[in-house]
């Protein structure tokens, strides 16, 4: 604390300062705190959508709500609930006055960390050297792994969609590789690794990949070993269509902590045209998994994804499909409508591009991503390459995944994305997913798409 004529100021630092040059940053905050009249904070990130509960330094001097912090401090030992601590904390800030906008944040760009410190925080801008430098070369003190580790376990599936970039029979036509020749099942050690490494760093496991995972009889052993290894959050999408009763309670007993569903269409004509399969089952399926979650009172949470096909109409579906899992609502934790992807014979992007780019978060934050080949990905993106221009960062068979996050060719990535010239990976030049993270403090302007929470 560094008293400053009648009041003071807490200046607190969680940076490298043994690196080159930190140390006359870090006196730079310093001095600039004492000169502003707000309370500021820095963190690295490629964007300022990017949600980090951290901080690199941060100064206080003002609007303290420290009640708010005592609250958060209580959740945080599980002396707390979640619910409670939701409740009581706009009813705190409340009581102070603060003003409306700022209680019903749902996002928290100078992370909840310091919101619960003060509702006012401003960000330090600092040069851009300094961000480049943190967000390449001294990245391991800020981001030491991503958000999700995903394992495609296989690259068959049971459907044929018509929008989908790996089975789709338009889209076959434009894949130039063997990926597709023949099924690919991702190697059991391989598997396991990214799970451990999963857990040494709290990532998510996701499953999702090219193929319908339920064709994998593995999975139910995958998901049991990633929560007997620590993995908090396990799971993937599937297309429903072979969820039996049977397969709904494997995949509940073995501890899976969300699921998505596939579901593109609310009438049986549209589903059938859009993935040649019968909606009523697909509905059948995924009821009965929700009433048995309900009744080992599992805690799975329970997703449903549609995704917009624009010849088919979907759009003037919308209402009708919330209609129909009105009743289910209570147990659903978010329905996403999502819009179609149209990509060119590369895999690459060639919709028209968002206006006010801004640098994508993939690389530094959300994931690694193994094919059932091995090969690493960092997006969804990269991922439509696959049986096209295939577009990777690494080799799990060949590499650890430590060493594919600091490596070479994503540090490269990241400095493309960060002065958005784009020569090694021109994929991202044409790529609008960079703009799917823009949310604003309330939790609005998503831009692909809509998403309706409980």
């Amino acid at each position: 604390m560094y008293r400053l004529g009648g009041g003071g100021i807490l200046i607190a630092y969680n940076y490298p300062l043994y690196v080159n040059g930190a140390k006359q940053r870090g006196q730079k905050f310093f001095m600039d705190s004492l000169k502003s009249d707000s309370n500021l904070y820095y963190y690295p990130k490629p964007n300022e959508y990017v949600e980090v509960d951290d901080f690199a330094f941060f100064s206080l001097k003002r609007d303290l709500t420290l009640d708010n912090y005592e609250i958060e401090a209580l959740y945080r030992k599980g002396e707390l609930s979640l619910k409670l601590r939701n409740k009581i904390h706009p009813l705190l800030r409340e009581v102070l006055g603060v003003d409306k906008k700022s209680i019903q944040k749902k996002i928290f760009k100078e992370s909840r960390k310091l919101f619960n410190l003060s509702y006012s925080f401003m960000p330090y801008m600092i040069d851009e050297a300094t961000r480049l430098l943190d967000l390449t070369e001294h990245l391991k003190y800020f981001y030491q792994a991503p958000q999700t580790i995903g394992i495609s376990l296989n690259n068959s599936c049971n459907l044929s969609c018509i929008m989908c970039h790996y089975h789709s029979p338009i889209y076959k036509k434009t894949q130039m590789t063997d990926f597709f020749k023949k099924p690919l099942r991702l190697d059991d050690e391989v598997v396991k690794k990214a799970i451990l490494y999963a857990s040494r760093y709290d990532c998510a496991v996701d499953f999702t990949g090219p193929g319908e995972v339920l064709l994998d009889e593995r999975i139910y052993d995958f998901i049991r070993f990633a929560r007997e290894s620590g993995v908090s959050k396990v799971g993937f999408t599937s297309n429903a269509t072979l969820m039996s009763l049977d397969k709904s309670k494997k995949l509940i007993d073995s501890g899976i902590s969300y699921i998505r569903f596939s579901v593109d269409g609310a009438k049986e004509e549209t589903y059938k045209q859009i993935r040649g399969a019968s909606l009523k089952k697909v509905e059948e399926n995924i009821i009965a998994f929700i009433k048995y979650a309900q009744e080992v009172r599992s805690g799975v949470e329970i997703n449903l994804n549609c995704v917009l096909v624009e010849d088919k109409n979907v759009k003037d579906e919308k209402d009708l499909f919330l209609q129909k899992w009105e009743k289910y609502l209570p147990f659903i934790n978010y329905i996403s409508f999502s819009n179609e992807m149209f990509l060119d014979e590369k895999g690459f992007h060639k919709e028209a591009m968002p206006k006010n780019r801004y640098v994508c978060h993939w690389p530094f934050v959300n994931g690694m991503f193994i094919a059932p080949n091995g090969k690493v990905s960092i997006c969804c993106a990269m991922q439509a390459t696959y049986g096209r221009s295939e577009v990777y960062v690494g080799d799990a068979l060949k590499e650890s995944l430590e060493d594919i996050w600091f490596g070479k060719n994503l540090n490269v990535l990241r400095k493309e994305c960060l002065e958005q010239k784009y020569e090694q990976y021109p994929i991202c030049k044409t790529c609008i997913e960079w703009a799917n993270n823009r949310m604003e403090e309330d939790g609005t302007n998503r831009d692909n798409g809509e998403v309706y929470r409980r």
